[in-house]
């Protein structure tokens, strides 16, 4: 795994987990550089794993390793779905893992001057039509 951070704060983080990658940016030159390589780590941890996807995609992986979905309600999902990826073995899990993160749709198109709404577009997965849409919303003057 590998950390982006500013190249001002980079110190910083090398006292951090030392399995941790860094790549320093450098927003004066915009340019990455590599401050320290990752260590090979072939293990997931389930908890990590549940935390970083989405409600339907660990529903997909448990579908695709067991062959179906879990009879779960909304109470009990998140919990019955982290106990059986956990017993998933470590190679089976990253190839599940990656095949889903390979299918997310990924949107490369960060707004500079918008800064502040990168995380929005993100996170509600927004179109570039979507993205202009609010942004002339938010621009126009109610009167």
């Amino acid at each position: 795994m590998y950390l982006i951070v500013p190249e001002t704060k980079s110190n910083l983080y090398l006292k951090r987990n030392p399995t941790t990658g860094i790549i320093a940016y450098d927003q004066t030159n915009r340019t990455f550089s590599l401050i320290r390589e990752a260590s090979y780590n072939e293990e997931i941890d389930a908890t990590v794993l549940m935390e970083v996807v989405h409600t339907h995609e660990y529903m997909k992986i448990v579908e695709e390793y067991y062959g179906s979905k879990p009879q779960v309600n909304d109470f009990n999902k998140f919990g019955v779905c982290k106990d059986l990826i956990s017993q998933i073995p470590s190679p089976a899990l990253s190839k599940l893992f990656v095949k889903l993160m390979k299918t997310r749709r990924i949107h490369n198109e960060f707004s500079r001057r918008e800064y502040q709404f990168n995380q929005l577009f993100l996170s509600m997965n927004y179109t570039t039509s979507q993205k202009h849409q609010l942004l002339s919303n938010l621009s126009t003057i109610i009167s």
